[in-house]
């Protein structure tokens, strides 16, 4: 009880300790990033958010912004058009190492300079009918290209509704690359953070706590985390700078429909009996219905920039179930800082979050900005709660494994000697019955316990047994196992030793036993016995067992005779 209780102790974290630890953690990867990006630009960076030209088919538009071409892509190109843009490039500073970075959402590009291809590496997706989502990527110019023209060529394709262009930003490579690190360094590490918790209890409930009985919510929790981690990184186009650009997409749409069904099942988990059948429910609907849409999109069929507002339909019907549900059971309560309690909590606090992220307009009002608001302080106090209950649930896994491991050994070992008991021993005489192995069984009984107890008291007696046990298993305990079945009645059952070498650990075990006596001044002795399978002719370890313990008995009687020589 004592070690339960400063087990306990120990591990005991409330909710507000574990948002703490939680941001510090944060705080912590924010800290290491942001020295990281401790940089000297070594050229001039610029926002080329003006002075364009634009040319597609009958339309030509003079000095326009970045913003007048995203519209007029997103609201009057039609699909199949080609819309190429043209600005002159600065030419102050020393860009040694000149370079465009582009940020796009489903569009297709070439990029030209003085009419020479620099690059369509994106044109191999529309050939393929390969997703093309947000991306960012960085095209290097000649070094002559400073104040001179360079083209964008856009391919609009059939979804051209969900297409955006972002502003492209002039500068040298390795400051846009740092650049972007730093605008991102938020984003990283509430995406770090995320994925690494996840994979972490993930590993630990999966592999180090297997029987453990919340197991699947941690699961849950924890492929959840992975889930939003994944995102996170992939929707801010930071896996793309260390992933090939496919496997990052095909992350990306993974992370974006498996998180309704996650929700769904997490919450199944923490409540599996109060509200299994309404939960139980939607999490398959989630499932089949994002499953399809997963399916479609790497079919070709329905990109996943097609399906948002489905998928957003789908998610609210399916929120609304749950609060529904949630509500009805009176599940909820504010002032609870059970794990199962926070771990619900932390769920609303992130599907809230995320439905005020197709709102955009209005968050603009309020000068919020979207990303930060939906994409990571939502996830964080995920994050900081899951961490808690995680936390909860391995403090009592700890505890149970204590208690658990001392009713495994009281059940299994004997107390006194912590040598294999009497259970241990029937459990291996019925293994035996089963075994085509030849085995030996040894009978092995103290002479004069009950003499020591009468002259030295029952503590020296327990002194006896105790000692006598460590030197049966330093003799023994390496060839077989060696168990005490009742007071001063021991046993050695092995499927390894031959009968010369049972002989010459016995005269081992004597001779130990005599140096004891002398050392105490006591007399200290066993008797010893121990037949073989194949002494009988057929398998019964108990036969074999009476026929150890006769020659034990004949072992002791001729010790006694010696004794009274």
């Amino acid at each position: 009880m004592g070690t339960e209780i400063a087990a306990r102790k120990h591990l005991k974290f409330t909710s507000i300790k574990a948002i703490i630890v939680s941001m510090l953690i944060i705080a912590g990867i924010y800290i290491l990033n942001t020295g990281m990006m401790d940089f000297t630009e070594q050229g001039t960076i610029a926002y080329l958010s003006d002075e364009w030209n634009l040319s597609s088919e009958n339309t030509f538009l003079n000095n326009i912004t970045t913003d007048e071409i995203d519209d007029y892509i997103r609201n009057k190109a039609k699909p199949g058009d080609k819309v190429t843009i043209t600005s002159r490039m600065p030419d102050e500073g020393q860009n040694t190492a000149p370079t465009i970075k582009l940020h796009v959402v489903n569009l297709p590009y070439k990029v030209y300079y003085n009419n020479n291809l620099i690059t369509d590496d994106s044109m191999r997706y529309v050939k393929k009918n390969i997703y093309l989502g947000e991306r960012t990527t960085y095209v290097g110019l000649p070094s002559s290209a400073a104040g001179r023209d360079v083209s964008i060529a856009f391919f609009i394709r059939e979804n051209n509704h969900n297409s955006r262009l972002f502003t492209p930003i002039w500068g040298n490579s390795e400051d846009l690359f740092f650049r972007f690190i730093s605008d991102n360094v938020f984003a990283i590490s509430i995406g770090i953070f995320l994925f690494v918790f996840g994979i972490l209890f993930f590993t630990i409930s999966l592999f180090i706590l297997p029987a453990m009985r919340k197991v699947s919510e941690l699961i849950c929790s924890s492929l959840l985390c992975v889930s939003i981690g994944l995102y996170i990184l992939s929707d801010a186009s930071i896996l793309k700078m260390f992933l090939d650009t496919e496997l990052c997409d095909a992350l990306y749409v993974v992370s974006v429909f498996t998180y309704v069904p996650l929700i769904c099942l997490l919450l199944h988990a923490i409540y599996p009996y109060k509200i299994k059948s309404a939960l139980g429910i939607t999490a398959i609907i989630a499932a089949v219905s994002n499953g399809i849409l997963i399916l479609l999109h790497f079919c070709g069929v329905l990109f996943i920039d097609q399906t948002f507002g489905l998928t957003y339909i789908i998610e609210v019907a399916l929120i609304v179930v749950q609060i529904i549900t949630i509500n009805r059971e009176g599940l909820i309560s504010w002032r609870s800082e059970t794990a199962g309690s926070l771990e619900l909590k932390a769920i609303i606090v992130l599907e809230a979050l995320d439905m005020i992220e197709p709102i955009p307009e209005i968050l603009s009002y309020a000068y919020v900005d979207v990303n930060v608001t939906i994409k990571l302080i939502g996830p964080a106090i995920f994050a900081a709660l899951t961490a808690y209950n995680n936390l909860t649930y391995l403090s009592d896994a700890y505890v149970n494994g204590t208690a658990y491991t001392k009713l495994k050994r009281l059940a299994y070992r004997d107390e006194l000697t912590g040598l294999a008991n009497r259970a241990t021993f029937d459990k291996l005489m019925n293994k035996f019955a089963k075994t085509d192995e030849d085995y030996l069984i040894m009978s092995i009984d103290l002479n004069d316990l009950k003499k020591i107890n009468d002259n030295y008291g029952h503590v020296r007696g327990d002194e006896y047994i105790k000692k006598f046990g460590k030197i049966l298993d330093e003799t023994f305990g390496a060839y077989g196992t060696c168990a005490r079945t009742g007071g001063d009645e021991f046993v050695v059952m092995s499927t390894t030793l031959s009968d010369d070498k049972a002989y010459s650990l016995t005269e081992s075990l004597r001779q130990k036993m005599s140096t004891l006596s002398r050392k105490n001044d006591k007399p200290y002795s066993v008797a010893v016995g121990w037949a073989f399978r194949h002494e009988r002719g057929y398998n019964d370890p108990h036969e074999i067992y009476l026929l150890a313990d006769g020659r034990m008995y004949d072992n002791k009687r001729m010790i006694k005779g010696e004794e009274g020589r």
